[in-house]
């Protein structure tokens, strides 16, 4: 059983971002491209009234590319809460962002939106890191990292 009012924490919409490692999900800023990825959103439907569920959309971004957009999954319903999961195969495709923005858009406004700081994985056959790209990462990156770092020192969840 899913304690949606912490959860929320009295918010109407929420999306997170999160990584799912064994049967846990965590609240982690930063992945790996190995790392299995879920966008999971949750509705209060109290206090959303006389919304049309089916025109809500997951927008996903790498940077400042758009990566997909796709309507809400069907919903897993407890109550008056409602909670749309949708599992991410994020790939490492030479010279993407390393920002994952997902954004709820409820007729055509963001409603709720969560980010992570998802690493290349790039190795030799040795298992060695590959050398990481020359490109320098964007001004809303460096600043996408620093927002990660600092929500990792805040935390109580684990980090790695």
């Amino acid at each position: 059983m899913i304690d949606f009012k912490l959860l929320m924490n009295e918010q109407a919409v929420w999306c997170g971002v999160l990584k799912i490692e064994g049967d846990e999900l965590i609240a982690a800023r930063t992945a790996t491209t190995a790392d299995e990825i879920v966008v999971l959103v949750a509705i209060d439907r109290r206090r959303i009234d006389g919304s049309n569920y089916d025109a809500w959309r997951i927008d996903l971004d790498r940077g400042d590319e758009r990566r997909g957009s796709f309507p809400l999954a069907d919903a897993i319903v407890q109550g008056a809460f409602s909670l749309h999961p949708h599992r991410l195969h994020c790939t490492d495709r030479k010279g993407s962002s390393s920002r994952l923005i997902a954004r709820v858009v409820a007729d055509g406004r963001i409603v709720a939106m969560d980010q992570m700081i998802v690493i290349e994985c790039r190795s030799d056959p040795q298992g060695r890191i590959a050398n990481p790209d020359e490109s320098n990462p964007s001004h809303a990156t460096r600043i996408a990292f620093v927002r990660a770092f600092a929500d990792a020192l805040n935390r109580n969840d684990r980090v790695r």
